[in-house]
């Protein structure tokens, strides 16, 4: 969406003879900026990266009009002001401003965009990528030493850890960190973490689900459910998302057979 409160445009292609092109459509499908990118993200306050054939990257506005051309390779979309950007295959990424001035240098394996004034950030360790928290000059928050972050957040981060080195593939167990301070709150445990809504965070531990506040511990309140997936409240209702289907709950952990009575 743009952000803006009045226009909004969203990224559509079209097959031609060379390809697939892409430009931007509004709310009743009609093309407003033309197909012609070979790549076209979504418009953010107004903004919008676009990637032509010869894979250099710009920044447009809503009328199509460039605001600022990129030289690299590889960009990520704006966020919070900066870009990540990756200048060729063999380069590390960096971040840019939208003017295309360096901001943190190319140091990373990887980069997300910023959330809150946080990236994750991967960095090469003894053959494999470890996951750290930078702020917006690039200084860690998080050290690299973790097999994956994921922003939650109000604040809050899940860092996990494989725990068994012999089963990489198993996939980490997570706790719960502060993305101000760095602190973590508590041991490895969660086997799976959803993003907080407002003071709690639904996460997985074991076969059962339930709901955590911002310091990682339980949330004694609300229910334990049995089962697999992400659990959130509505009212009074927990609606749980569990194997493809919808099951809801009172916060006593009551089930409610009746979905009507609450929409």
């Amino acid at each position: 969406m743009s952000g803006c409160g009045e226009v909004r445009l969203f990224p559509a292609s079209v097959k031609t003879t060379s390809g697939i092109k892409w430009g931007f459509i509004n709310e009743k499908g009609q093309f407003v900026i033309q197909p012609q990118y070979i790549n076209a993200y979504n418009f953010t306050f107004g903004k919008a990266l676009v990637q032509f054939w010869d894979q250099s990257y710009a920044l447009i506005g809503l009328n199509g009009k460039i605001l600022q051309t990129y030289p690299f390779q590889e960009m990520g979309e704006p966020s919070e002001g900066l870009l990540s950007f990756t200048k060729n295959d063999q380069d590390l990424t960096g971040y840019v401003n939208e003017s295309g001035m360096v901001v943190i240098s190319p140091a990373f394996t990887s980069g997300s965009e910023f959330f809150q004034g946080r990236a994750v950030v991967g960095v090469e360790k003894n053959i494999r990528d470890r996951q750290g928290l930078i702020d917006k000059t690039g200084a860690f928050i998080i050290p690299p030493e973790y097999d994956q972050i994921i922003l939650l957040g109000e604040n809050r981060a899940a860092v996990g850890k494989v725990l068994d080195s012999d089963n990489l593939f198993k996939g980490p167990v997570y706790a719960i960190a502060d993305t101000e301070s760095g602190r973590i709150f508590t041991d490895f445990i969660y086997d799976h973490v959803h993003r907080f809504q407002g003071e709690f965070s639904s996460v997985t531990k074991g076969v059962y689900s339930f709901f955590i506040k911002k310091n990682g511990v339980p949330a004694a309140s609300l229910p334990i459910i049995h089962g697999i997936g992400e659990l959130k409240i509505s009212g009074n209702v927990v609606k749980a998302e569990m194997d493809g289907k919808h099951s809801y709950y009172d916060l006593q952990g009551n089930p409610i057979n009746n979905e009507s009575s609450f929409v």
